[in-house]
């Protein structure tokens, strides 16, 4: 399991030992939640296919002519892959957010939603392989969420990469620490920095795929 909120917040404290003590900043409180949300948010938006913002979803398929999916995956951001469909075949990777899966086929992607163009499927499961916006697992049935609600709900980043979240949320500490003088602008062009070189660097993935990841 990785770095739970428990976790997370002590090595806050270890690093603001004045302010947290001052009440400046309180653990418990909102607002780091706040500030871990922000994190994440600028690690799951960034142009890069990280492992840990890959997952999958089983549709039970039930003859509909159409599923959408960004309400059906909480977190979707970006469908990488259908299988399951047409005799459990695996299909090729989507080049696109929108489009058809093959000439073949008879489904096609459009806006997050799958949709049928005849022979519906009335049984079985597809699998949808897709980036994931929700960086948080509940500690209870271990789904995706936006928020760390719970002390023991924990991080999708893996612990030996866990302090690229730290490092952003100290970010928005010392904004409010300096009296909110730069920008959230440039909260945002330091978090890609530590993203690069801390994410992005190490995971080794090539130039042309950074480029053409949405």
């Amino acid at each position: 399991m990785s770095t739970t909120w428990s976790e997370v917040k002590e090595i806050i404290v270890d690093l603001y030992p004045a302010i947290i003590q001052s009440k400046f900043i309180n653990p418990d409180s909102g607002e780091l939640g706040s500030y871990a949300r922000l994190a994440n948010n600028m690690i799951a938006n960034y142009p890069h296919r990280f492992k840990f913002t890959k997952d999958t979803h089983s549709l039970t398929l039930t003859g509909a002519t159409s599923y959408n999916l960004k309400t059906l995956i909480p977190g979707l951001s970006k469908v990488y892959q259908i299988m399951g469909i047409n005799d459990n075949t695996d299909e090729v990777e989507l080049p696109e957010y929108e489009g058809s899966i093959s000439s073949a086929s008879n489904f096609y992607l459009r806006n997050g939603v799958l949709y049928f163009t005849g022979n519906n499927p009335t049984s079985g499961t597809a699998t949808i392989v897709y980036k994931s916006k929700y960086l948080v697992y509940d500690k209870d049935d271990d789904s995706r969420k936006l928020n760390f609600e719970d002390d023991d709900d924990y991080s999708a980043i893996p612990d030996e990469q866990i302090m690229t979240l730290i490092s952003i949320i100290s970010l928005f500490i010392d904004w409010k620490e300096a009296d909110k003088k730069f920008s959230l602008a440039d909260i945002q062009v330091k978090a890609n920095q530590i993203i690069a070189e801390n994410l992005v660097i190490p995971d080794g993935e090539s130039l042309r795929q950074l480029r053409n990841f949405v």
